[in-house]
């Protein structure tokens, strides 16, 4: 099997407005960590996925997003020459 080759990756997760620029700059930090931890891990899982519901599958773009960490994982993927495009809560994009 080939590797899945990513065209597009993006990440929306906002996270909490703080008071003070020191709470907000540790809310920035604990995010930025948590979603590139989040996006590796989405990475790797996605070079897993060669079938949904049967069909074989090419993953073109990943797009995660949430509030305050990663909630939702959308993926575009390419299927018997056809764009398709799914959306999953994280679970479920974890067990596919």
């Amino acid at each position: 099997m080939t590797e899945q080759r990513l065209e597009k990756l993006t990440v929306f997760v906002p996270g909490e407005r703080k008071p003070n620029k020191l709470e907000q700059a540790r809310e920035n930090s604990r995010i930025a960590i948590e979603v590139a931890a989040e996006i590796k891990r989405a990475k790797e899982k996605m070079q897993s996925i060669y079938k949904i519901d049967g069909r074989p599958v090419s993953i073109t773009e990943l797009h995660m997003s949430g509030k305050i960490s990663i909630e939702d994982i959308v993926i575009k993927y390419r299927s018997d020459g056809k764009a398709h495009t799914a959306k999953y809560s994280k679970e479920q994009f974890y067990n596919l």
